[in-house]
């Protein structure tokens, strides 16, 4: 398998480093990233090895490097394999025998993801944080900005209106800057962009042949953002059945 993945991803264009031994892995990793030039964006482990675990490589190696990425592959796949490999920071978690495209649809979007942290943190270095970034005193902007505040001190579900363009998200972004869920992810997602087969999907996750193209398990992005945020625009383009479930979720929290 190591064999076939240098190969296949060398033709791809990535530079391809492989070993079969974690410990040789992690020795590398360590050696690595004193030089900013040799780090390695990306990891894809197995989850049963004979050294140790997927799972302990994916945690020694983000001790040594918080900033890596993983990709966790097994033949035993399940949501709780799944949910433990994602809630341990893994990216993505692929079930054997995979499709190649399934490999490399998941690598883009490691770089892709690890190409949009960057940017965003050089964006955070270049504009104002949190409530900073509402610019203006009138009576509106005050209001809003103690509302906020109240909320971002909170758990509660906040609903946010307004016309299109008038900022609902950096507003929703700004609640989670101020809240104790900042250090965890903030999520989004426009409802309106997805039909309800895929948006439900996407939603609350669901299962390896579940329906026509499920290949492999999802977490929804409900799980996902289990101790952040997770911002729903155009919740109102929802349809009925979504807005039930979705109700129930929030009602809930289940």
């Amino acid at each position: 398998m190591c064999e076939f993945l240098r190969i296949m991803l060398g033709k791809e264009g990535y530079a391809v480093k492989t070993h079969t031994s974690a410990h040789q892995a992690i020795s590398e990793l360590k050696q690595s990233v004193s030089d900013q030039g040799k780090r390695f964006d990306l990891v894809i482990t197995d989850l049963m090895m004979p050294e140790m675990s997927g799972l302990e490589l994916l945690k020694a190696g983000q001790k040594t490097d918080p900033n890596l990425d993983f990709i966790v592959m097994t033949a035993y796949g399940s949501i709780d394999t799944a949910v433990e490999a994602l809630k341990s920071g893994a990216h993505d978690y692929i079930t054997k025998p995979f499709k190649i495209e399934e490999i490399k649809i998941a690598i883009k979007n490691s770089i892709e993801q690890r190409l949009l942290k960057k940017q965003n943190i050089v964006l955070k270095e270049n504009l104002a944080t949190g409530f900073e970034s509402f610019i203006g005193a009138s009576p509106g902007i005050i209001e809003i900005k103690r509302l906020a505040a109240k909320a971002a001190g909170s758990d509660v579900t906040v609903l946010i209106t307004g016309e299109s363009g008038t900022g609902k998200e950096v507003l929703a972004r700004a609640i989670h800057a101020e809240s104790r869920r900042n250090s965890a992810q903030f999520l989004s997602l426009n409802c309106a962009a997805l039909p309800e087969t895929l948006l439900e999907s996407e939603l609350f996750g669901h299962i390896r042949g579940s329906f026509t193209g499920a290949v492999k398990d999802k977490i929804g992005l409900f799980a996902a953002a289990t101790d952040g945020t997770f911002f729903l625009d155009e919740i109102s383009e929802t349809s009925p059945a979504i807005q039930a479930k979705l109700l129930r979720v929030l009602e809930e929290k289940e």
